[in-house]
């Protein structure tokens, strides 16, 4: 699909686009060693990690996290002030009407006890806020929030119909009318006789007895997405790329299409590695470019909103990275990645899509834009073409994928293999293969090593000096078997 005329723009590429001032792509920035929700941390690393995160965000909302930050923060704030005698004697009004006016213009002046630290809370001992590595690990996990969201847009991630400042459109994809005439196709599978109304009351059962949101992808989903050949993963931690935003938890989408590692020239996956390959299990499909959230009948449309923005983001920046493989970014207007999400029957789709950013302090923003929403659980109908839709979305979605995949191995095969790049400065695909190859290149160098030495013991001439040592002995040895002759003789 070729771009439509003036709508490609083109940007140098940097090794550090995408990522936030404060980051690094380097491999010792993502080591083995890096964070987890559910591990234990740093205590001093993970509190300078939330002050940042608060620190940078352009709007707080009230939040419970937002709170319990003040509450964190507030023993730390020194008093500034000393108690100092007030002016006057305070027992100076002595008429009952006096007093009652006095209280209705605020009664005292109570500055001076401004920062003032009160004795008696130094005596509360262990009931006095205090903050450690579980509350602060609580807090962490539940950061799908508003506040959440507003990091995400500070960073130039933008939720579908946002009201920028200065009053200009959402960004659109160039796209979109052909992306809705392609999920409008009828699917074969979905036809009455292959679903019937049976088919379709045993989904509405099924939907109404999953409480949660893990009940509603293995048991509802799977109907929706159908059986296709794609590789896909669920609910896997995408710990393996380079953060989006400095502060924010890694993206953990319920679901996600992608391809198989061995699809893409190892040279392009090394290189492109913290942006294509989400997880550090390198089974895990890569270039991920079709996602899916589901929540429960409790679950938060809301949350459910900030997470497929977060999903599409990332994938979107997956795109764009392996699109531009070895040349200048370039900004196409077209959206290649889909994020949908499923609550209480309700099936909604979204693109995600990449454009140049007007502020100086990165080079991308992305956009996240709906095509469609389908109420699932209406009629046999509805649900064929909501299912018909969300299917075709992931077939679109991987033949962009792999168009992509095949361009970028054009590339790399072309591209002349430098020898003077070291080992260690590029970046593995993931820790764990990372480790399995350096164990095999060890053990080749250092049985090719013994080899090495034991042919140079063998072949090793000897020194001038030695070889002066050498004959000396062999004389001495001579004139001594002639004298042990002589006196036997």
């Amino acid at each position: 699909m070729s771009p439509s005329k003036g709508s490609v723009k083109k940007r140098q590429r940097s090794v550090e686009d995408h990522l936030p001032e404060t980051a690094s792509v380097s491999a010792g920035a993502y080591s083995k060693k890096k964070r987890k929700l559910s591990s234990g941390f740093d205590y001093t690393q993970d509190i300078r990690s939330a002050r940042t995160f608060w620190g940078r965000l352009s709007k707080v909302w009230l939040t419970r996290s937002a709170l319990d930050e003040l509450d964190r923060r507030t023993p730390d704030l020194p008093s500034r002030l000393e108690l100092s005698q007030p002016e006057g004697d305070l027992d100076y009004i002595k008429d009952p009407a006096q007093l009652r006016r006095f209280a209705r213009h605020g009664g005292p002046d109570l500055g001076n006890l401004r920062g003032i630290e009160i004795e008696s809370a130094k005596s509360l001992g262990d009931d006095t806020i205090s903050v450690n590595a579980k509350d602060l690990s609580t807090k962490r996990s539940s950061a799908y929030d508003a506040n959440f969201e507003q990091i995400l847009i500070d960073h130039g991630a933008y939720p579908e119909e946002y009201g920028y400042s200065d009053d200009r459109s959402p960004s659109l994809p160039d796209n979109r009318d052909e992306i809705l005439q392609r999920i409008g196709r009828p699917r074969p599978s979905l036809s009455p006789s292959r679903f019937s109304e049976s088919d379709f009351q045993n989904f509405r059962r099924a939907n109404a007895h999953a409480l949660g949101e893990k009940k509603v992808m293995s048991s509802v989903f799977p109907t929706i997405r159908g059986n296709a050949d794609i590789p896909y993963e669920e609910d896997k931690l995408f710990g393996n790329l380079a953060p989006f935003a400095e502060g924010i938890v890694d993206a953990k989408p319920d679901f996600y299409d992608g391809a198989q590692a061995e699809q893409l020239d190892h040279r392009v996956r090394t290189e492109l590695s913290h942006y294509i390959v989400p997880s550090t299990h390198h089974n895990a499909p890569i270039i991920p470019n079709f996602f899916a959230e589901g929540k429960g009948p409790d679950g938060s449309t809301a949350v459910a909103k900030r997470q497929t923005l977060y999903d599409g983001v990332l994938g979107a920046r997956a795109i764009l990275q392996l699109q531009s493989y070895k040349k200048e970014l370039t900004y196409d207007g077209n959206a290649y990645v889909v994020t949908s999400t499923y609550h209480d029957g309700n099936l909604k789709l979204y693109t995600a899509h990449p454009t140049p950013s007007a502020d100086p302090r990165r080079c991308t923003d992305y956009h996240l834009t709906q095509l469609r929403s389908f109420a699932l659980t209406d009629s046999p109908e509805l649900f064929r073409q909501g299912a018909s839709a969300l299917r075709n979305t992931r077939d679109w979605a991987k033949e962009h994928r792999d168009r992509f995949i095949v361009a970028a191995n054009t590339v790399a095969e072309n591209t002349p293999i430098d020898m003077s790049l070291n080992a260690s400065s590029q970046t593995p695909l993931s820790h764990s293969t990372h480790i399995i190859r350096e164990s095999e290149t060890s053990a080749d160098e250092l049985s090719a090593g013994i080899t090495r030495m034991d042919l140079s013991v063998r072949k090793r001439p000897l020194s001038q000096s030695r070889r002066g040592r050498a004959s000396g002995n062999r004389s001495k040895s001579r004139r001594r078997s002639r004298s042990d002759s002589s006196r036997r003789n």
